[in-house]
């Protein structure tokens, strides 16, 4: 859940507007936040090549003769086994 380390939470709007309409809506308490799972972005940082295939995907810039879709699939693939 991205509002539990976010610094602005306090002043959000859109934060206030669930929190005043929800009964179990607290950040420490919150249902759908799971603390294993909050720092497996730092997984992705962490691995370079697949930060430089993610980087260069997006930029056009993929070395070799792979298409968009295997290009994909790896991506995916890495993602998925983190």
């Amino acid at each position: 859940m991205l509002c539990y380390h976010c610094k602005k939470a306090e002043d959000c709007a859109t934060f206030r507007n669930l929190y005043s309409m929800s009964t179990d809506f607290a950040i420490n308490k919150c249902r759908n936040y799971v603390e294993t799972e909050a720092d497996k972005y730092k997984l992705i940082a962490e691995n370079d090549e697949l930060m430089k295939l993610i980087y260069d995907y997006f930029t056009h810039q993929v070395v070799g003769n792979y298409t968009d879709e295997e290009v994909k699939q790896a991506i995916t693939s890495a993602l998925w086994s983190l």
